[in-house]
């Protein structure tokens, strides 16, 4: 369909007008521009304020990245729990810029972007609230004559939490949507806020790490400096990390028995997985200062292959299973019953392997782990039916800071301290992959026998 929009410019009374306009494909994921005369009218369609152009506020969206990044699926998560606990049909993670308003995550919307004359959150930024509800967007005089209120998707209900940087700059807003006039109650206003300020806390830390991680890039030849970037790492993913707990901590206290308590609390538990995520990243970052300097510690003691197994069903299998995903532990006979080896470092480096295989496993599938014995030692396999790894990057995938160029991708550093335990139990990590079929992850340890000792 097409439809036409006023240009944000003052009224020329009784001329004709030269405007754009967008066509909106059958997938309503493009638009794709065009121009025509349009006759004066429309007066009281409100334009978008201009001062969104605020180069600092312009300026502070560009800082995180995250205009046209590819879909994450924190993000994308978090808005389709918004719909089920608001009970809304779309909900969407929005960003103003110039020219256009971008989703970084949607449900029920269907599209990635839009003019920016059709955006409702450039006037949540503009009004300078921190959250701006519109009923009913036909009585309104900044939405009754926007094109998705007049035509479809006909929206009616509107309400937007402004995310707001620590400087005040509106980058955009995390916002809920009903075809059905409608309100929020004051608990609802609450907790919409408080993901507001939670999708915020994503951003700063998914910069933070970025940020820092780039900047080690350019340290590796100076290991003091590089030493003291890391520091700073961990201490700055901390402290958000201690501010997304409280929020988990505060969805789960207001959750309760019916289905929309439930969900809540369901969100607190992705909020939750959000900060271990962030937090296994903070000790890999220590781990890898430690390889660096030769001081990550191995604790042998006596174990047995079967007992790291079982350990390893009881710690990630219901991991796979909230995400959609099935883990299968398999082990043939014969496998060392008693051994020396540090069975926390042993389970840390398949951990890594296994969550790097959650990554890039679609829903429905199967993460496989079998233990095996090989020339006197002991083999695990973790293979999973991903997207698999491309022939020119597998002999960089062990590369320091080494990156698939997403930042889901992961940065190689939890794959280097796996080696590194690998190699501190006689053994060594390799890969092999078939794109789109199979990729298998095959870590060997040659364990001490029981009553010897170990040098590092």
């Amino acid at each position: 369909m097409i439809i036409t929009l006023p240009p944000p410019t003052h009224e020329n009374s009784g001329k004709s007008r030269k405007i754009v306009a967008f066509t909106f494909g059958a997938a309503a994921n493009q638009c794709v521009r065009s121009s025509l005369i349009f006759p004066a009218g429309l007066r009281n369609f409100r334009p978008v304020p201009f001062d969104l152009d605020n180069s600092d506020r312009v300026k502070a969206l560009h800082s995180y990245r995250i205009l046209d990044s590819p879909r994450e699926r924190e993000f994308d998560q978090l808005v389709e729990l918004v719909c089920e606990v608001f009970q809304v049909p779309k909900a969407a993670i929005s960003f103003v810029e110039k020219g256009r308003q971008w989703f970084k995550a949607e449900s029920g919307l269907g599209i990635q972007e839009t003019p920016l004359a059709c955006s409702v959150c450039a006037h949540a930024i503009a009004s300078g609230l921190e959250l701006l509800v519109i009923p009913d967007a036909t009585t309104d005089s900044r939405t009754s004559c926007n094109p998705f209120v007049t035509s479809d998707p006909k929206i009616r209900f509107y309400a937007g939490a402004v995310l707001r940087t620590p400087e005040g700059h509106g980058l955009g807003a995390l916002l809920l949507l009903d075809i059905m006039p409608r309100t929020l109650t004051d608990t609802e206003e609450r907790l919409l806020l408080t993901l507001s300020r939670q999708v915020m806390l994503m951003l700063e830390s998914r910069r933070i790490s970025e940020d820092r991680l780039n900047r080690a890039t350019l340290l590796l030849d100076e290991v003091e400096r590089r030493k003291e970037m890391l520091g700073v790492v961990s201490h700055d993913l901390r402290q958000p990390l201690g501010t997304i707990g409280l929020v988990a901590h505060l969805s789960e206290e207001w959750g309760g028995e019916d289905a929309k308590g439930r969900r809540i609390v369901e969100l607190g538990g992705l909020l939750r997985a959000s900060a271990e995520d962030m937090q296994r990243l903070v000790a890999d970052l220590s781990d890898y200062s430690m390889v660096e300097q030769g001081q990550l510690v191995m604790r042998f003691q006596e174990t047995s292959a079967e007992a790291l197994a079982r350990a390893i069903r009881k710690r990630y299998r219901l991991v796979a299973t909230n995400v959609g995903a099935t883990l299968e532990v398999t082990s043939e006979e014969n496998l060392p019953e008693a051994m020396m080896a540090d069975p926390y470092r042993l389970l840390q480096a398949v951990g890594n392997l296994i969550g790097n295989a959650l990554h890039h496993t679609p829903r429905g599938g199967v993460i496989g782990v079998r233990f095996s014995s090989t020339g006197g030692g002991l083999a695990i396999d973790v293979s999973d039916h991903g997207k698999g790894i491309r022939p020119e990057a597998i002999d960089r995938i062990f590369d320091k800071f080494w990156t698939s160029g997403s930042l889901s991708g992961g940065r190689g550093i939890g794959l280097m301290v796996a080696r590194s335990i690998a190699k501190s139990h006689g053994g060594d990590i390799s890969v092999t992959s078939e794109p789109g079929v199979l990729t298998t992850f095959r870590l060997t340890v040659h364990p001490l026998e029981t009553g010897k000792s170990f040098q590092l």
